[in-house]
């Protein structure tokens, strides 16, 4: 993984980077306000770990940065699911930009999933 394939990781966490500008007060898991700003911290937090740790990985253990993408990817998924809604926002917006890096080369669509 070369250039533009580790500059993702940066633009998902920056994607990621922060909280939803006006919180719903209607939310369908039942959490509060805290619980969901919880989850976004957690989330980003892990979104720039991953990116670190992918962009450190990409040359010398692509299969490392592939696994840390895989899993980046699925759980900024959740965590929007949760926090965003179906309509989306940042978090569900960087995931896929993950899963893109799942692949040493790249390819999405070659990751087997569990």
């Amino acid at each position: 993984m070369s250039g533009p394939a580790v500059a993702a990781p940066r633009r998902a966490a920056a994607a990621a980077a922060g909280p939803p500008s006006a919180p719903r007060t209607y939310d369908r898991f039942g959490l509060t306000l805290g619980e969901r700003l919880r989850i976004w911290k957690q989330a980003t937090l892990a979104a720039g770990q991953a990116a670190e740790h992918i962009t450190a990985s990409a040359v010398s253990d692509p299969e490392a940065a592939a696994d840390a993408a895989w899993a980046a990817s699925d759980f900024l998924a959740a965590a929007g699911r949760v926090v965003e809604g179906r309509r989306g926002g940042p978090l569900t917006d960087a995931a896929p930009q993950l899963t893109a890096l799942s692949t040493p080369s790249g390819d999405a669509a070659n990751k087997k999933t569990a």
